[in-house]
């Protein structure tokens, strides 16, 4: 037997169906003034290049700060016969395994 895909609509009356039409334009409002208020917070007067720049930048300084920590939970582990994944679960930082 063959079942339609879409739902029936219930009867509905002139003023449910403006009050409805009321609604989603109420919500159509907030939804273009979220957009403008994101639009307007994620505006950047900056180039492209110049947030790209700054980008790996910071990746740089981060990966400098985490190689020198990864080196001195090393010497600890070593200094102490343990893993460094004991000594980084002891500390209470989750391994990763990569």
């Amino acid at each position: 037997m063959y079942r339609s895909q879409f739902k029936s609509l219930p009867f509905s009356t002139p003023e449910a169906s403006k009050k409805r039409i009321a609604e989603k334009e109420v919500k159509l409002a907030q939804l273009k003034l979220q957009f403008e208020q994101l639009l307007e917070q994620y505006k950047s007067s900056e180039s492209p290049e110049t947030v790209v720049k700054r980008h790996v930048t910071d990746l740089n300084r981060y990966n400098g700060v985490r190689d020198a920590a990864l080196a001195m939970v090393t010497m600890i582990a070593e200094q102490r016969s343990l893993r460094i994944a004991d000594v980084l679960t002891e500390m209470g930082v989750e391994p990763n395994e990569e």
